[in-house]
């Protein structure tokens, strides 16, 4: 007797997964953006080309915290260390943005970049997990500065 699934195409489910990652793929590499995922039961966390390229590390290295953190501006330090935290060790699953100044890896002038996080719940037995996304926006930083200027 064959065994029977019910409600469950395995092959079809890892399809669609396959599909929706080179999807966010895609998206992230048109947007330039760059992608951090954590999971909070087991610490893990992953770290796309894109936000690799956005701080200036060779494509294929993964970096730290400690390391980015080092990047930062030192005024936005504080921000950027409670930024981390509430993400990743607060139990309000939710939203979180922030605009800070960085460095790329080896360069000294100053960016701008948005950073916004999600916090999921814990599901069918893993862990909350967090996912944030980075954008460099030094260009419209940079667009409001002159504008600000033409103002009376």
């Amino acid at each position: 007797m064959a065994e029977e699934r019910i409600g469950c195409n395995c092959g079809e489910a890892a399809a669609s997964s396959i599909r929706s990652e080179r999807r966010l793929s895609v998206v992230a590499a048109v947007g330039d953006l760059g992608i951090w995922e954590y999971q909070a039961d087991t610490g893990e966390h992953t770290w796309s080309t894109g936000l690799n390229k956005i701080f200036g590390f060779p494509p294929g290295g993964e970096c730290g915290f400690s390391e980015i953190q080092k990047l930062i501006h030192p005024t936005d330090q504080e921000d950027f260390e409670r930024f981390i935290t509430l993400s990743r060790e607060s139990e309000e699953v939710g939203t979180l943005s922030q605009t800070l100044r960085y460095r790329r890896f080896g360069e000294s002038t100053w960016r701008w970049m948005s950073v916004e996080t999600r916090k999921f719940s814990a599901d069918e037995g893993a862990g909350a997990r967090v996912f944030a996304v980075a954008r460099e926006t030094s260009a419209e930083a940079a667009l409001d500065d002159q504008a600000r200027d033409l103002l009376p």
